[in-house]
């Protein structure tokens, strides 16, 4: 498996637009702000994406190969590096950031976990990436189905 490793100039883009946004904005239990959080989450996505589309697209096209060759293996050695390079780059790009930021990994977690546990805000969180996707792909996020 290759090592996943996020180009300097990728970080660089994305502290600076995270600068932009100003200093970290907390509410009075310690998190970030609603706004805040998700503002920081839509340029880590944005970034994230950007850097990996082309990687994730030859990983469809490597993996539908393997399948159509019958290579179970292969398939799934595609799969996991795949999985490895979202997580360890959305991990890199995300950490950049919140560094970047002055904002420490346990209020980043704890804001997380207040925002994701409360309903409405997690559909606003929700909707908010979604229409980014859109504006990122150019198509529409559909709920997939068995059909």
């Amino acid at each position: 498996m290759e090592s996943v490793k996020v180009p300097m100039p990728v970080i660089n883009a994305m502290i600076d637009e995270g600068r932009e946004l100003g200093e970290p904005v907390y509410q009075q239990d310690g998190t970030m702000t609603f706004e805040y959080f998700l503002a920081t989450t839509k340029i880590v996505y944005k970034h994230h994406y950007n850097f990996t589309v082309e990687k994730v697209q030859k990983f469809k096209t490597d993996r539908r190969a393997a399948i159509a060759a019958g290579q179970d293996k292969e398939f799934k050695k595609l799969f996991f590096e795949e999985e490895n390079l979202q997580m360890h780059s959305k991990n890199q790009i995300q950490s950049a950031l919140y560094q970047a930021l002055k904002v420490p990994k346990s209020v980043f977690d704890k804001t997380g976990q207040a925002f994701m546990s409360n309903p409405e805000q997690r559909e606003t969180f929700g909707n908010a990436i979604n229409e980014l996707e859109k504006s990122l792909t150019g198509r529409e996020v559909v709920e997939l189905t068995r059909d």
